[in-house]
């Protein structure tokens, strides 16, 4: 991630993806129009967040890039946001130290 990145803009986005994703994207087999509608909503809420930011897939899979972090996957612009939304959080989320876990 270049130069300063709003962290709570990353973990919002991160958020708001999780929540589309959780919802479910229609099947590309069985409904080409809404799953094309599913996907553009997602890009739409991509570039609202970070003008820079786009999806990207073709026959070797999707790409989402946002806030200068890259993610891909073979099976597609779902995979590829999951794998994002992992990503933002690793890097962006405090390492906790092991003595704050003890009990959870």
């Amino acid at each position: 991630m270049a130069g300063r990145t709003n962290i709570a803009a990353v973990l919002d986005l991160a958020d708001r993806l999780e929540a589309t994703l959780k919802a479910g994207v229609p099947s590309r087999y069985e409904d080409p129009g809404a799953h094309e509608k599913a996907l553009a909503s997602l890009e739409v809420m991509v570039t609202r967040a970070d003008p820079k930011g786009r999806l990207d897939q073709d026959w070797n899979g999707g790409v989402m890039r946002a806030f200068g972090l890259r993610a891909t996957s073979t099976s597609g612009i779902h995979g590829a946001c999951q794998n994002w939304i992992q990503q933002a959080r690793a890097k962006l989320t405090p390492p906790r130290h092991p003595s704050t876990s003890i009990g959870e």
